[in-house]
Formats: structure tokens, sequence, C-alpha cells
């Protein structure tokens, strides 16, 4: 009796993770679906000479085996498309038209602006808080193949 209990209850186990592979099965498909509508997605608001860049970046980051990450390190196997390779090939098309020091040379400019009479001081602190703001999506020399291990995003 004890025998077919166990026999009973491994057959319950395997189902069950028959039933868990399953579902993850199933939720590789949707993330996959989900990143290549992001990056098709993404794709569609560049235009004209800026569709090309875009497809070029994600064919290197995402389907070449062996691919190179945003410091120059070389990786073995094929990357797929991920959040994190597309916020790598997003840094990667911004470094097409900004320098690599771009967040940094934007802080520094942000401290030299003098606040001027013809505007409230309020409208003032709304604007450079704005702009300052930004400065965190432009690539900095953390995204370059300068960085090292110290290196500090710019904050």
């Amino acid at each position: 009796q004890d025998k077919d209990k166990a026999k009973a209850d491994v057959k319950k186990s395997a189902k069950g993770i028959k039933q868990i592979k399953d579902a993850i099965t199933a939720a590789e498909e949707e993330k996959s679906a989900a990143m290549a509508t992001i990056f098709s997605t993404t794709g569609n608001f560049f235009r004209g000479d800026g569709k090309t860049p875009w497809d070029k970046i994600v064919l290197e980051q995402t389907e070449r085996d062996p691919w190179i990450d945003l410091r120059g390190v070389e990786h073995n196997g094929v990357r797929g498309k991920s959040m994190q390779a597309w916020k790598d090939c997003f840094m990667l098309m911004l470094k097409t038209v900004f320098p690599n020091n771009a967040a940094e040379m934007q802080k520094f400019y942000l401290t030299l602006i003098r606040h001027s009479p013809k505007i409230s001081v309020r409208a003032f602190l709304q604007r450079f808080t704005t702009v300052a703001g930004y400065v965190v999506e432009l690539p900095g020399v953390i995204d370059s193949r300068d960085a090292t291990d110290t290196t500090k995003a710019v904050a």
C-alpha cells in the first residue's frame, strides 16, 4: 500500500513538473514576442538615415556570435533580445549622435548656468531641473571602452 501511494505521489509530482515546464516555455515565448515588439517599435521611430544604423546595431548586439558590449568586452554565444540588450542598443544608437562623454559635458555646462533676471526663480529652477533630469539618459564615460571598474555614472 505504501508503494502504491508513493507511485501515485511520483505521478502527481511528474504531472506538476510537466505543467511548470510548459508554463516556463510559454512565458519564454511570450517574453521573446514582447522583446521583438519592443525592438521593432523602437526601430519604427527611426526614419530614413536613422533606421539603418539601428538595424545594424540590433543585429550586432543580438544575433552575432561573439558580440561586443558597451565597454568593448567580447562575449561568446548569441545574446538574443532582452531588455538589457535593448538598453545597450539604445545607448549605442545615442552614441552615433552624442560623444562618449556627453553626460559629463552636460553636467559641467549645467554648473555654469546663471539665473537670468528675465525669468522668475521658480521658472528657472523648473527648467534647470528638467534639463538636469536628462543628463542620466546621455552616453557617459561609463558606457565606453574608457571606463574602468572605478568609473561612476553621472548622477
